[in-house]
């Protein structure tokens, strides 16, 4: 314990929680008590007497008299009140007990993290701070939450959990959606209208209120809303960058495209000038803080600037580090990443991709939840190949795309059977 958390807590509220335990000793398990969440002197020196006498009281007061002596004065108070009145307040304790002990921790956080900071030199910050992160800060589930979760889960429809639709049937049929702790990976050659999916994506995430943040490393943040006014409403994206005369019906087009943009923008973040990985975590902990933060897209992952030995460890670092930002904070993270050119060269242009194509490292492949990898078919189709897809089966969805409007959309049954006919 250092200067800074001494004074956070709340003896009237650690007593209580020492008398609940005293009525009955296993709400430790249920409440998840532990040393660290007293710093009253006296409660801590009772807890840690009580649990090294296994919760026998007579045990523990016995070797309390002989440590304090007639100054009993706390442990006879707390003894008083069992049987004499129930609290109808101890939950309001607990939870006043819970956050001192979370601002303690992140004071403590703050002060490692600060001293390693006057340490290092050239070390990698971003992973020593979230191995700081992860040993401290981490809360191991109970089995009673768990337990919890999974049922919630299981009836999730009567329930307030988030999900995030794509909004396209046969991708959500394979995938069942997103979930929060996921890592998502997009990938293709370029030019197989990944930034495209994506956008396609938000859009529909953004109209059903989710919070979307878009980090665009590749193209800038005028070039992402060009495509987002041309997906909403009809517009060509070329005349949008003034490579086509602009008529009048074009300009009415355009105005509703506004309304509609501007009507979804307050729940969409976008940067296109944050290249390293530590400013690119940095940015979605605070965004996410803030609750202006329900999922994230990186576009894309080989553009990321980190410090590494070679290319395959920058990926690796990489995409562990997101993987456990998103486990952290309980969103999904969608990359976009590049496939090798191995994929034009294996039986001639357009063979299918398979997960060994992933460019620069296998970590994309092992960090990823869903793995979605795009193939571009005659007269406009998409295929999806879903190559990865953790605790699912795998699956093929078939998309039309339309690159003059930013336009993907579902494949009726007969167009569907149409191209898988031509494929096979």
């Amino acid at each position: 314990m250092n200067y800074s958390t001494q004074k956070i807590g709340n003896p009237n509220a650690e007593r209580t929680i020492i008398w609940g335990l005293l009525d009955d000793w296993q709400r430790k398990y249920e409440w998840e008590i532990t040393e660290d969440d007293f710093i009253d002197n006296d409660c801590l020196t009772i807890y840690k007497t009580l649990e090294k006498n296994k919760w026998d009281v007579d045990l523990a007061e016995w070797e309390l008299i002989n440590l304090w002596g007639t100054a009993l004065d706390t442990w006879f108070s707390i003894r008083a009140m069992i049987g004499s009145y129930i609290t109808t307040h101890i939950d309001s304790h607990l939870e006043v007990l819970k956050e001192h002990t979370k601002r303690r921790t992140q004071l403590l956080i703050a002060d490692k993290i600060k001293a390693k900071i006057q340490e290092w030199n050239d070390a990698d910050m971003l992973e020593e701070a979230n191995k700081l992160f992860q040993t401290e800060a981490v809360k191991v589930q109970s089995r009673d939450a768990i337990k919890q979760e999974i049922f919630d889960d299981m009836f999730w429809e009567w329930k307030d959990i988030k999900r995030f639709l794509t909004n396209y049937k046969d991708i959500d049929d394979i995938t069942w959606w997103f979930y929060p702790w996921q890592l998502v990976t997009i990938s293709a050659r370029p030019g197989i209208w990944k930034t495209t999916l994506a956008i396609n994506f938000i859009a529909n995430q953004l109209q059903v209120w989710h919070k979307a943040v878009f980090f665009s490393l590749e193209m800038p943040a005028k070039e992402i809303y060009q495509r987002l006014y041309s997906r909403f409403w009809w517009l060509e994206v070329w005349k949008l960058k003034g490579a086509r005369k602009i008529e009048a019906w074009d300009m009415e087009k355009y105005n509703k495209a506004m309304e509609l943009v501007w009507e979804f923008e307050e729940n969409l973040t976008l940067f296109d000038d944050k290249y390293k990985l530590s400013e690119i975590v940095n940015q979605i902990r605070l965004l996410h803080n803030k609750w202006i933060c329900d999922i994230v897209y990186v576009d894309y992952v080989g553009l990321i600037e980190v410090k590494a030995e070679n290319r395959n460890l920058e990926i690796s670092k990489i995409t562990r580090a997101l993987k456990v930002l998103a486990i952290q904070l309980k969103i999904p993270i969608v990359i976009m990443a590049q496939l090798s050119r191995a994929v034009e060269k294996r039986f001639g242009w357009g063979d299918e991709p398979i997960l060994s194509d992933l460019r620069d490292s296998w970590s994309i492949e092992q960090d990823s939840d869903v793995v979605m990898m795009l193939h571009k078919g005659e007269n406009n189709c998409l295929k999806v190949l879903v190559r990865k897809n953790r605790n699912w089966p795998l699956g093929t969805a078939y998309q039309l795309m339309n690159a003059r409007y930013m336009q993907i959309w579902d494949m009726t049954e007969e167009q569907k059977q149409f191209y898988m006919n031509q494929w096979e």
